[in-house]
């Protein structure tokens, strides 16, 4: 082996990739972006759940298991968050969104499960405020509700 041989097989330094390699990497991403837009339509079809019957909704489910699992292994891509995970050194690494930007969130569609469990956290917490007398049963504030005038205004006004 000569010298100009080790220094080429040191570094990537003078690398130029041939048009296999070219290929290659267009070929991952066209299998990246389809994966990822039928990741987001079973997303979409999972949420659109009176459609479906429900062993359709458990194997939609699975393929969104499986197709999040493939993005992961094979690009370190969360599909959940729509992110990378990003190796720094080994020991660190940082969550970077798509394209570098945060997507637009679209808030998902409530389902029944999710409308009920958020009844029941606001029927919890005015009960909380209730108890602790910042609420009537009504909903309003006591100094809001007539009779419960504050006592030492009215001893004010009958001085003057």
């Amino acid at each position: 082996m000569t010298a100009s041989d080790d220094r080429l097989e040191t570094g990537w330094e003078g690398y130029e990739p041939d048009w296999e390699d070219l290929a290659y990497d267009k070929y991952r991403e066209e299998v990246f972006g389809s994966w990822r837009l039928e990741y987001g339509e079973i997303e979409g079809q999972l949420r659109d759940y009176r459609k479906h019957t429900d062993s359709q909704l458990r194997d939609l489910s699975k393929e969104a298991k499986s197709l999040a699992r493939e993005l992961w292994n094979g690009y370190q891509f969360d599909a959940a968050t729509d992110s990378y995970d990003v190796d720094l050194n080994g020991e660190h690494s940082i969550t970077m969104p798509y394209n570098g930007a945060p997507r637009d969130e679209v808030p998902p569609t409530l389902t029944r499960k999710d409308k009920q469990r958020a009844k029941t956290e606001r029927r919890r917490a005015s009960r909380h405020l209730m108890q602790s007398g910042f609420l009537t049963k009504r909903g309003c504030s006591p100094r809001q509700v007539t009779g419960h005038e504050d006592r030492s205004f009215a001893r004010m006004v009958a001085a003057v």
